[in-house]
């Protein structure tokens, strides 16, 4: 990324490239995740007390929750990799 911003990419570039990156790997994963869960329903209802495995709001508030999470991670690694001076770290290399 430092090489990037070195050779003229902006901040702001580079931070919807982290992001962008960062929100498909999330719908992927809940696409992936979400057939998953309904078909393993059966063997994680004993592990689930007073909720039902295929329970509509339950499993929409938990994607939401970790969509939310690994969102925010993605922008704060994405606003570390902005604060970077690309000429020192290319000098350090």
């Amino acid at each position: 990324m430092a090489i990037r911003l070195a050779l003229g990419a902006t901040h702001g570039s580079v931070l919807r490239l982290i992001v962008g990156d960062g929100v498909r790997m999330i719908a992927l994963g809940l696409l992936l995740g979400t057939p998953v869960l309904y078909l393993s329903g059966q063997a994680i209802r004993g592990v689930l007390i007073g909720v039902s495995p295929f329970d509509v709001l339950t499993l929409t508030a938990v994607a939401a929750g970790l969509a939310i999470v690994a969102l925010l991670t993605c922008y704060l690694a994405a606003m570390r990799v902005t604060a970077i001076e690309p000429s020192d770290t290319l000098k350090e290399g």
